[in-house]
């Protein structure tokens, strides 16, 4: 997506929904490429400025649709939607791999309140303390 940026911060919400939608959607070989998108995204407008209040970012407007997108990723490898139990048998590794990485770019592009930064990076918090039990039966 190189061109993005030329007149395309008007357009933020449609870029920010197209990827959201891909992310989220029923067809599974459809949820990296709209986790990618969505970090073309976060990556493209990071420094983009809000218009409407002076010291923000624009991409915090976007937060709850770039965090959705991004949290049946990390569910999948928990399995029942978070909870606990499940371990990744349904979970695309690359999906995983792909989320983790658009997170750890929102989170160190865009300023974050310590609060949201913690409550952003819990999913993989605990993606990660699975990690030594975690195994992807369907690709194994």
């Amino acid at each position: 997506l190189p061109h993005l940026r030329g007149g395309g911060s008007s357009r933020i919400g449609d870029f920010v929904a197209l990827a959201f939608n891909a992310a989220t959607s029923g067809v599974d070989a459809l949820r990296p490429a709209g986790v990618k998108i969505m970090g073309e995204v976060v990556e493209q407008f990071c420094d983009e400025a809000d218009p409407h209040y002076e010291g923000h970012r624009i991409l915090e407007l976007y937060q709850a649709q770039i965090f959705a997108s991004l949290r049946p990723a990390f569910e999948a490898v928990l399995g029942d939607g978070g909870g606990g139990g499940g371990g990744g048998g349904d979970a695309n590794p690359h999906l995983v791999a792909v989320a983790t990485g658009v997170l750890t770019r929102y989170v160190l592009l865009v300023p974050h309140e310590a609060s949201v930064v913690a409550k952003l990076l819990r999913p993989l918090q605990r993606v990660l303390l699975r990690l030594r039990t975690l195994a992807f039966a369907n690709y194994s």
